[in-house]
């Protein structure tokens, strides 16, 4: 049996936003619980983009599971389910061992709803993501990066990124150009391995897409390397005045991972 529950206001938003975006990355998706907590997994058909996230059973209000659930989710389905709260309700879910149904209430301070989301099989290997120590580390404020994002894809389908002493942006096409100096004050955090200049390229359509989640938090954590995907993560918990960039220190997160362009 799986049973959990989200009360605190932040966290149903976060989940309601979570599949709202999602659903534009991967149209269904593998829910897998156990006594740990919650995990997921998926990519785009085009397998350029992949997302990770993992939610901690200490996070939620209520969360009790008896073994493994492995759920396979319509995002779109589920997305238009949870939107159907109410401001002060909650969300409840279900699950028994051998249903191929996912109960999910929204309960109080309004109409009590209960609706039942038909589970469907979506066969699907884990890919292993290793940990990496990567060349630059950014903590951008999220809603300052996703306004950039928006005014470099006036300009063009691809993102060039640079590190050095400052962080410099770029998009054209040929009617125009556009570069844009991040400078160390602009962002909370920059850590950049020294004697190192970093150049890499970003389908913009892409970064768009994942900039959509920027109101998961008001911080986003950028790693890149050259010749590797570039990963966001938004946290899913207030970013601790302590953490660092460079510190394994978020433990409730969604990831995402796009993969560079390759040169002409």
């Amino acid at each position: 049996m799986l049973n959990i529950t989200i009360k605190n206001a932040t966290k149903v938003y976060q989940i309601i936003q979570i599949f709202q975006n999602l659903k534009g990355i991967s149209s269904e998706l593998n829910l897998v619980c156990n006594d740990e907590g919650l995990y997921a997994q998926g990519m785009d058909t085009s397998h350029v983009c992949l997302f990770e996230m993992k939610i901690n059973d200490s996070w939620f209000d209520n969360y009790a599971c008896d073994g493994n659930h492995v759920m396979g989710i319509h995002c779109d389905m589920l997305f238009k389910i949870i939107s159907c709260i109410k401001e002060g309700q909650y969300i409840d879910m279900k699950h028994d061992d051998n249903s191929d149904k996912l109960t999910i209430d929204l309960l109080g301070n309004s109409y009590d709803k209960s609706f039942e989301l038909s589970l469907i099989d979506i066969d699907c290997d884990m890919v292993e993501l290793p940990e990496e120590d990567y060349t630059a580390d950014i903590r951008f404020v999220s809603k300052d990066f996703a306004e950039l994002i928006n005014q470099l894809s006036i300009f063009g389908d691809k993102l060039e990124l640079s590190c050095d002493d400052d962080i410099v942006l770029n998009s054209e096409n040929e009617f125009g150009k556009v570069d844009i100096t991040v400078k160390e004050n602009d962002i909370v955090e920059y850590i950049m391995e020294e004697g190192v200049t970093l150049k890499t390229s970003y389908g913009i359509k892409f970064i768009t897409m994942i900039t959509k989640f920027s109101n998961l938090n008001k911080e986003l954590l950028i790693n890149v390397t050259e010749g590797l995907p570039i990963k966001l993560t938004y946290n899913l918990d207030d970013w601790k005045e302590k953490d660092s960039c460079s510190e394994n220190c978020i433990d409730n997160y969604i990831c995402l991972y796009l993969a560079p362009l390759l040169d002409d």
